[in-house]
């Protein structure tokens, strides 16, 4: 029930469960998880990088507190949520007229989630650069225990690379992705973007994923990701990197370790490494390399946290 979405009927059958059982272990967990999830949820989410706003910022925090289930008015399925989201870059790195571009937005939403069907729509508004009021929605779709499918509609995209948000550019995307599930071991996911900027650029993008899990245990688990994208562009010589087209080719290693576990808690030690290889119209073929390093912690059911540090190279107009 509870991974279904189903918490009302979850918790009628846990009441019962726990007035007959109330000693048992996997009662007592099956009514902490509800308890958990009945409370208010904060999730932060935040890459802090250098170098690498090319297509993008360098640094996005995000930060985004739903509140408990609506039950007394709107329903169980229902939350609202605050999101803070700030994107920053820099523009002429190393060079005397150097400076450093960010973009503040906050929006405030509602959430939505039932059997098979997860939904968020929010309204925003954008400050310091490029300031303007947006729209924000997502749906998520769960055909099968083997097919999904979501949709996501942004007038506001906050992920820009500063030279575009210098300019005063914004921009509104729409997408759209599909995930084939195999088995645990097998998934496949493909997904088709149009981004409009406000100086008449369009990019469409498209790329596939196929992540296949070699070793599987315990302890060790290891994932294979093959990887192929694709971009074209429509307007040329605009203020922000932006080829006429180009693809990519990539193959990823995931690997993760559970280091130590005692009954909720745990830690675990990831290690990815990549490559790959990039064409970008008018340009040669080049090759892209990265590793990451991080660390993952599960204090109990209701609190975790995750870190890392990585380095990638990635050429850019040769």
């Amino acid at each position: 029930r509870l991974a279904l979405q189903e918490y009302g009927d979850a918790r009628q059958q846990a009441y019962q469960l726990a007035r007959d059982y109330p000693e048992n272990k996997g009662v007592q967990r099956l009514n902490h998880l509800l308890d958990v999830h009945d409370r208010p949820y904060l999730d932060i989410n935040s890459t802090f990088g250098r170098g690498g706003g090319q297509a993008g910022a360098e640094s996005v925090i995000e930060a985004r507190l739903y509140s408990k289930p609506l039950t007394d008015s709107l329903g169980e399925a229902w939350r609202v949520y605050g999101r803070v989201s700030r994107a920053n870059g820099e523009i002429g790195r190393n060079q005397p007229d150097s400076s450093s571009v960010s973009r503040l937005l906050a929006g405030a939403g509602v959430d939505y989630r039932v059997r098979d069907w997860s939904a968020e729509a929010e309204l925003n508004r954008a400050f310091h650069h490029a300031e303007r009021h947006g729209v924000a929605v997502q749906v998520t779709h769960d055909f099968s225990d083997y097919w999904r499918a979501s949709f996501k509609a942004d007038t506001n995209v906050n992920d820009l690379s500063a030279r575009a948000f210098n300019a005063d550019i914004h921009a509104r995307r729409l997408s759209a992705a599909v995930a084939w599930r195999a088995n645990e071991s097998r998934r496949v996911d493909g997904e088709l973007s149009t981004t409009q900027f406000s100086d008449s650029n369009r990019r469409d993008v498209a790329g596939i994923a196929w992540t296949e899990r070699w070793i599987s245990g315990p302890v060790f688990k290891l994932d294979g990701i093959t990887s192929l994208a694709a971009s074209r562009n429509s307007l040329d010589n605009a203020v922000y990197f932006n080829p006429s087209s180009d693809r990519e080719l990539g193959l990823r290693l995931e690997s993760e370790w559970l280091t130590w576990r005692r009954y909720q808690r745990s830690f675990t030690q990831t290690l990815h490494v990549w490559g790959g290889r990039y064409k970008q119209e008018s340009f040669a073929t080049g090759t892209t390399s990265g590793a990451q390093y991080g660390h993952r912690w599960a204090v109990d059911d209701a609190l975790r946290i995750e870190y890392g540090i990585g380095l990638a190279n990635h050429p850019y107009d040769g």
